[in-house]
């Protein structure tokens, strides 16, 4: 058995090689024609130029300066990487950026380079020289954030490790954003990167059968998207998230209307987490993993009313829940197709779903823990595993304790009994049909309030309530949207 590794947590142009701390930025305002980049790891690395709406250059406004590091039309090209402008004015701040260069007389080729050193106020030196003919009236633009999403693909290539930063907005696709080779993650922003206030950008397509994002990597590299609203409108429908290799890391996302919101499917790919995250009306599942022998970690997030199952799981590395609401969808909540090492499922809600709650399909030698869980008003089984094997009642590799089942259509869980300290309820233990927060029935969710629990060696007691959401102090905390 693998070892388990649980972690809790458009156009396009070509450019020259980034550096491995390169940071782009998206903007609804920005121009995919901008400098759009910086490296802060280059020595003597300056000022971020890409964190404005528009490019440097006289009398703009919205940029980072209309007088130093401007952008011209008089540059100079011959053939090294050295390029020079009498009107520029370059400044040491312009190290670590990038420009974008193109046109003149040596007809260069729409490119990005990056600034390693200025020389003087009319001279800098950037990258490479590749594709920097001689010539002269070369057009450099400096500063300024990019427009779209895959604008910095063709640059964030097998030896990049960069960070894309996005700002709010709606940012429509037509093609895939292909991402290769190492690692690369998209963040989203409303107003200052990293400040998570719950507006996100939106990236969607009206395209049909149009995938927004792809990973084509080694099984080391990760891939991650923070704080992303993802929706697709497009008559034919696609994947949000195609896999093709790396490991994943989705983080505070949310997805809406894609055939698979989630899609791992190659043999590439390594473990994926999703942490804090909505998928929503999905046609054909959730979220669906399909890969080699690696894990799948889905903690404190919201699957619900997607056709099919919430979350399928076809691997033997092992499947770990922890505190989700998996409610409303068509299908089984929870499916796993297939002999698999390791099963968490640990205070989860499992509700309302047109197939099982959870159907586990588990080898004789894996390791089980189901503990905390609300099985509701499910139409197949509240728990049930697929087949008879020696783990089939409570013993050697099973943690089976404090669940709370009732208004299944079979509420004792099939081949594998109800386990130690079960919980019956008679009459729905939610607020209402859409706040999985605990009601007061006294045969509903007062009975799953406050349950003790005693860890081994410890005097103390620690005091739970089943399912995903806590309650404190008549408030909740926990999942999307069910805060």
């Amino acid at each position: 058995m693998k070892p388990l590794l649980i972690l809790v947590f458009c156009a396009r142009l070509t450019f020259a090689t980034t550096g491995q701390g390169t940071t782009w930025e998206i903007r609804k305002t920005g121009n995919d024609t901008n400098g759009g980049a910086f490296d802060s790891t280059l020595t003597s690395a300056g000022t971020d130029l890409s964190i404005f709406d528009n490019k440097n250059a006289a009398g703009c406004s919205s940029c980072q300066s209309a007088s130093v590091n401007i952008s011209v039309t008089d540059g100079v090209t011959n053939g090294t990487a050295t390029i020079t402008s009498a009107t520029a004015n370059f400044s040491a701040l312009l190290i670590g950026n990038s420009i974008y260069v193109t046109g003149g007389t040596g007809a260069v080729a729409a490119r990005r380079y990056e600034v390693t050193a200025v020389g003087s106020s009319t001279s800098i030196t950037v990258d490479s020289s590749s594709g920097l003919t001689a010539g002269t009236g070369v057009t450099i633009n400096i500063g300024g954030a990019l427009l779209t999403p895959g604008a910095p693909v063709a640059l964030l290539g097998s030896s990049s490790q960069n960070t894309v930063w996005i700002q709010a907005g709606t940012y429509t696709l037509a093609t895939t954003v292909a991402l290769v080779g190492n690692s690369k993650h998209y963040h989203g922003y409303q107003t200052t990167r990293g400040d998570q206030t719950g507006t996100r950008p939106l990236i969607t397509t009206a395209t049909n059968s149009t995938n927004l994002f792809s990973t084509s990597g080694a099984g080391g590299q990760s891939f991650s998207w923070t704080n992303l609203s993802f929706s697709n409108t497009a008559s034919t429908r696609a994947f949000a998230l195609s896999s093709g290799g790396g490991f994943w890391y989705v983080v505070d996302c949310k997805f809406d209307g894609f055939t698979t919101a989630i899609s791992a499917a190659a043999s590439a790919l390594g473990s994926l987490h999703i942490d804090f995250t909505e998928v929503q009306n999905s046609t054909v599942g959730g979220i669906v993993y399909r890969t080699g022998t690696d894990q799948i970690i889905v903690t404190n997030s919201y699957i619900h009313n997607n056709t099919g199952i919430g979350i399928a799981y076809n691997s033997s590395g092992g499947a770990i829940l922890l505190n989700n609401i998996i409610v409303d969808n068509t299908g089984d909540g929870f499916n796993t197709a297939q002999p698999t090492d390791v099963v968490l499922l640990i205070g989860n809600t499992f509700a309302n779903n047109g197939g099982d709650g959870a159907e586990i399909n588990t080898d004789d030698a894996a390791f089980m823990t189901i503990s905390k869980n609300i099985f509701w008003g499910n139409t197949g089984f509240g728990l049930t595993k697929a087949t008879v094997g020696t783990n089939k009642t409570p013993g050697q590799a099973l943690y089976f304790n404090q669940n709370a089942y009732g208004g299944n259509g079979t509420d004792v869980p099939n081949y594998i009994g109800s386990g130690n300290n079960p919980i019956t309820i008679l009459v729905s233990p939610f607020k209402s049909a859409t706040d999985y927060s605990l009601n007061g029935a006294p045969t509903g969710g007062a009975l799953l309030k406050s349950i003790p629990t005693t860890i081994p060696g410890s005097t103390g007691i620690n005091f739970v309530d089943l399912g995903a959401i806590q309650g404190i102090g008549g408030s909740t905390i926990g999942i999307p949207t069910q805060q």
